[in-house]
């Protein structure tokens, strides 16, 4: 799971300029990974808890996204995330 975020802070951090929300599936293995990129700037990561999903930092957001731009991401089998078929 590590090497699966850094590759998506790597992908998601390379010079991208976002004005509005972005959404869209990165492909990780069997599966895709949903991830939501607000705002400009800095990259920040935010991973959700448990069986939480990305809607758990909504606050964290709208206080950040002005000025960074902030990386959201469901975990493998939530939220968006499709669970894939390999075990884990």
């Amino acid at each position: 799971m590590r090497y699966c975020c850094y590759i998506l802070f790597v992908f998601l951090s390379a010079g991208f300029s976002f004005a509005q929300v972005k959404q869209l599936y990165v492909p990780v293995a069997d599966s895709k990974v949903y991830v939501e990129v607000h705002g400009k700037g800095q990259p920040v990561l935010f991973l959700h808890a448990g069986n939480m999903d990305h809607r758990m930092w909504g606050d964290q957001v709208s206080a950040l996204e002005k000025s960074y731009r902030v990386i959201l991401m469901d975990l493998r089998g939530c939220g968006q995330t499709e669970d894939g078929d390999s075990t884990y």
